[in-house]
């Protein structure tokens, strides 16, 4: 027992001289900067010019290829009309993507800084599918089915969009495409029938004849139905984001003001527990980016860990238990050692019974406070002294509640892993009030020394614990390695910087995973293939479009095409449906 005395013996000198024991910290100040602010954001992230060009480069091949190998459209039938002509009724028994192909040397990625927009360029491309159909014409004039490779051998696309708040919600934004130029050569369409029916033959050569309208029906279904998937699948993204019992809210606070090398987006950044408001407000304001940073940055303020703080509190989270199994060789935990600071709990307890902490947060969530290099902390905990007074059964007795308050300063690091180290420099208890005794009287006189003792105790703990660092990248949807990691603790806020791999084998297959798994959202697909899909209503439009554009009998005529129409049957009873529909008309 005599080796616990020399701390108890220091901590008795230290009250007895009048030591002081705890400080006076400093009000949290709002950050405030001419340039480049977001107002009341909580959190504020910035992507740059180069993020977006090494995302395009090295994850969307394989993004593709994951696709190419788990999205199989099966079963469906797409139907459209040719005024005055015939419906046509396409089954798709299956349909998939074959191959992908761009040249990433000349992929990339341009910020427009005047029209707050973000182009993509993507050259030397080609892309193919395999679709097994089975075709029938109402009225039923031909019918057909076989398998079809079809694609474009050689593309670009320049596809420029921007952002702007949702009229029905102004908390998210939607794309707005301005520009989508997909280049392609009517000589670059590529189509391929495997199957012995006259009729496909037939097809094939129409196809060949209407290149020149086809990619004209191509290029703006892409432009019209890429912008509203895009905002579709935005629409999955979940906000508030839902942990349990509590939610964080990541409202864009404006529409994204594009810059010349970084997009920024600025969020609420409010945690609340389940169904209650928060009882103070964002006053802080946070820098949007910094143009000689990192290729994404991360600004979290203190109103954000406050707000999370907070709802830690009310949800009974902030709750800390110390024992002889944390700390092993500093202490004991029994009541021989805790009568030198309450001399009844031996007299009532025995002296030979275990004891431990445990601390939790009351009244009010902790204040913090982030100052350059380091942060403040305060709050006040009520501190019980259990006693286990059956060692069998494992059961255990509040002897003592004591109200105290915690003044701490430390650091916080992150390091590669995004393992995230905190470590305590200083910590003082102030013991104010005791809120229940089971040992009857307490003297304060012993309260200073035991302040001191168990405030070294719970900083031992806490750097203990957070020694061995906390892995902070669990909480993301995927794996990323991570080139450079920069932190850094600013006035109101933390900075994390860091340079993500994309490269990297491990982090192509993590990131390509989950937007795979997006992709498979069924909503996502009935928005491709169902009965009243976006895409089937934009595709049936642009080609009732071009068919009121061409005059189709003069093009197959002047194609050399009508000509077989006395040997192929089911072409020559297209042709007398033709014939016979004009005259009706005339």
């Amino acid at each position: 027992k005599t080796s616990v005395f020399s701390a108890m013996l220091a901590a008795l000198l230290m009250s007895l001289t009048g030591a002081k024991l705890t400080a006076d910290l400093p009000k949290a100040t709002p950050v405030v900067s001419d340039h480049g602010l977001g107002e009341k954001a909580g959190i504020n992230v910035a992507m740059s010019q180069d993020l977006f060009t090494s995302f395009i480069d090295h994850l969307l091949p394989e993004i593709w290829k994951l696709v190419n190998q788990k999205i199989v459209v099966k079963g469906k039938t797409i139907s459209f009309t040719v005024p005055y002509l015939f419906t046509v009724n396409l089954k798709i028994n299956e349909f998939t993507l074959s191959d992908v192909y761009y040249d990433s040397t000349k992929t990339r990625v341009d910020m427009f800084e005047a029209n707050n927009t973000l182009g993509i360029h993507i050259a030397n491309s080609s892309i193919h599918f395999n679709l097994t159909y089975g075709l029938v014409l109402d009225p039923k004039i031909v019918s057909d089915a076989g398998k079809l490779e079809f694609g474009i051998d050689h593309f670009g696309l320049d596809f420029i969009f921007g952002m702007r708040p949702r009229p029905d919600d102004p908390k998210k934004v939607m794309i707005n495409v301005t520009q989508s130029d997909l280049d392609i050569q009517k000589s670059m369409l590529h189509s391929n029938f495997n199957n012995t029916n006259e009729f496909g033959f037939v097809i094939f050569k129409f196809l060949r004849v209407f290149s020149s309208p086809l990619v004209g029906i191509i290029t703006t279904t892409f432009h019209k139905y890429s912008e509203f998937l895009i905002n579709k699948a935005m629409d999955f993204l979940p906000n508030p984001l839902v942990f349990d019992q509590a939610t964080l809210d990541i409202s864009l606070l404006e529409s994204p003001q594009i810059t010349k090398n970084f997009l920024p987006l600025m969020f609420v950044g409010k945690f609340t527990p389940k169904g209650k408001e928060l009882p103070f407000e964002n006053v802080a304001m946070l820098p949007s980016y910094n143009a000689n940073g990192d290729s994404l940055q991360v600004y979290i303020s203190d109103f954000t860990i406050k707000s999370l703080l907070y709802t830690l509190q009310q949800l009974g989270f902030l709750t800390v238990t110390v024992d002889k199994s944390l700390i092993p060789s500093l202490l004991n935990f029994d009541t021989w050692e805790f009568s030198f600071f309450f001399p009844n709990i031996g007299k009532v307890y025995g002296y030979d019974k275990k004891v431990r902490l445990t601390l939790y947060s009351v009244d009010t969530a902790p204040e913090i406070n982030v100052q350059p290099g380091f942060i403040n902390f305060t709050s006040t905990f009520n501190m019980n002294i259990d006693v286990q007074i059956d060692k069998e059964d494992d059961i255990w007795e509040t002897a003592i509640v004591l109200k105290i308050i915690a003044y701490a300063t430390g650091s916080v690091s992150i390091k590669k892993d995004l393992d995230l180290f905190l470590e305590i420099s200083t910590l003082s208890i102030l013991i104010t009030k005791v809120v229940e005794s089971k040992i009857g009287e307490i003297k304060v006189s012993g309260f200073n020394a035991f302040s001191v003792v168990i405030s070294r105790v719970i900083q031992y703990s806490v750097n203990l614990i957070f020694s061995r660092g906390f892995k902070i990248g669990r909480f993301l949807p995927f794996d990323i390695d991570l080139d450079n990691i920069d932190f850094e603790l600013c006035l109101g806020y933390m900075l994390f910087q860091i340079t993500p791999k994309f490269d990297s084998e491990e982090t192509k297959q993590s990131i390509s995973k989950f937007f795979l798994e997006q992709f498979e959202k069924p909503e996502l697909l009935e928005s491709f293939t169902g009965k009243s899909s976006a895409f089937r209503q934009i595709l049936s439009k642009e080609i009732i479009k071009a068919t009121n554009e061409y005059d189709i009998e003069d093009m197959l005529m002047r194609s050399g095409l009508g000509r077989l129409h006395t040997s192929v049957k089911n072409l020559k009873a297209i042709h007398s449906y033709i014939e016979d529909q004009k005259e009706t008309r005339m």
